[in-house]
């Protein structure tokens, strides 16, 4: 749950898909490590309500995760910083396009070992200097 007084400051917000059938990050504990180091929270959009993913998003200021619907909620922010972290098996441009409309700055990065469901892992040194290089 987001508390109304934490909606003021900035968020750096990693979007989890471990709850999800498909395109789960396999290697997300080591991840979190590392974004735990950069203030980063993990949130699982499906379990929040509408408003309060509406709340959380406009008071992002940066957006990681494995591509997914919860993505889509980056409409509801204001110049966030995105990196879209994809399987090497289905990779779209979707979050891409919305962000090039919407003027905020992308990265992405391709994972690797695609598994059953699309499940992948990433090089965690990669995600951390495209973190760093953004900040």
């Amino acid at each position: 749950m987001i508390l109304n007084k934490d909606l003021n400051r900035k968020k750096r917000i990693y979007i989890s898909r471990n709850k999800a059938q498909s395109r789960k990050l396999l290697n997300e504990n080591k991840l979190i490590e590392i974004l735990k180091k950069y203030n980063f929270m993990k949130i699982y959009a499906e379990d929040l309500s509408f408003k309060e993913q509406v709340n959380l998003f406009n008071s992002a200021s940066f957006i990681i995760g494995p591509s997914g619907a919860g993505f889509t909620n980056m409409i509801f922010s204001d110049n966030v910083k995105v990196i879209e972290l994809h399987t090497p098996k289905r990779i779209t441009s979707v979050f891409f396009m919305l962000c090039k409309v919407l003027g905020f700055e992308y990265k992405y990065v391709i994972g690797y070992e695609n598994f059953d469901n699309y499940n992948f892992r990433v090089n965690i040194t990669e995600v951390e200097n495209l973190v760093k290089e953004m900040i």
